[in-house]
């Protein structure tokens, strides 16, 4: 079986595990296409199923690109038997948002004092999430399955010590674990469905990857990842790029759902 891995960087761990755990799963032949998120969103998908740049990528992001690819700068997702977008946005800090401001509506009733949503609110907020995150997924079909999509790693524990905006949901959930716990399942649970609902397979990372808020555990971190300068508070920080042992729990897992057919 010829499997094609394409995406941006998020690949990069699954290419780095795969090294080491070809030999363990025999008559699966596994290929990758990664790329700069930048240059990512100027690729687009041809006539012809080719996965190719548009004319503003320029000639050295090119050969950038022919770098990390083994002189390859487009990908053909039709020519594998199973293709796989790795690194798909699909925006678990959404499901932080809620946790931040309320209880779930559980039947528990709240906790704490703190308001309960309604589930017809919920539904609805947690479908337009959706929706927008399918919006933004390239997605092309190998010859055997419909579409798959991975989505890309939960960022890591570590980001509860930066104080960049963009890890803010995480932090004011934190005092909310049972809250948070509830909503990121109901998200990553209503994000399958309404895939499925529009002809796609999403996968996400795997559960026994992340602590009890969800997010990734340190040990998965890429070398250099992780890191917090309190000098420079607005820096953002890799808490995202993600090692080889992580990619190896997410390739068992994406076989064990193709097995599953």
């Amino acid at each position: 079986m010829q499997v094609l891995v394409y995406g941006n960087s998020h690949v990069g761990a699954w290419r780095d595990a795969w090294a080491g755990m070809a030999a363990e799963v025999p008559g699966v032949e596994m290929t990758f296409f990664s790329l700069p998120e930048k240059i990512r969103q100027r690729y687009r998908f041809r006539a012809n199923g080719l996965f190719a740049p548009r004319r503003s990528v320029t000639p050295d992001e090119l050969a950038r690109v022919g770098a990390m690819n083994e002189g390859r700068t487009s990908a053909e997702p039709s020519a594998a038997d199973v293709a796989v977008f790795v690194g798909a946005m699909w925006y678990p800090e959404r499901a932080m948002g809620f946790a931040a401001l309320g209880d779930p509506p559980d039947g528990r009733g709240p906790c704490g004092g703190r308001m309960a949503f309604g589930p017809g609110f919920v539904r609805a907020a947690l479908d337009e999430s959706f929706a927008a995150a399918l919006g933004e997924w390239q997605i092309g079909a190998g010859r055997t399955r419909r579409p798959i999509v991975f989505g890309r790693p939960v960022y890591a524990e570590t980001c509860l010590r930066a104080t960049h905006r963009l890890y803010a949901p995480w932090a004011a959930a934190a005092a909310y674990p049972e809250a948070a716990a509830w909503f990121a399942q109901a998200h990553r649970d209503g994000l399958v469905a309404h895939a499925a609902e529009k002809g796609v397979e999403f996968m996400a990372p795997p559960a026994e990857l992340h602590g009890e808020l969800g997010l990734t555990r340190a040990e998965f971190l890429a070398q250099g990842g992780g890191v917090v300068d309190p000098q420079h508070p607005s820096l953002r920080g890799d808490h995202s790029h993600m090692n080889a042992a992580y990619g190896r729990v997410c390739i068992r897992q994406f076989l064990v759902g193709l097995a599953a057919g």
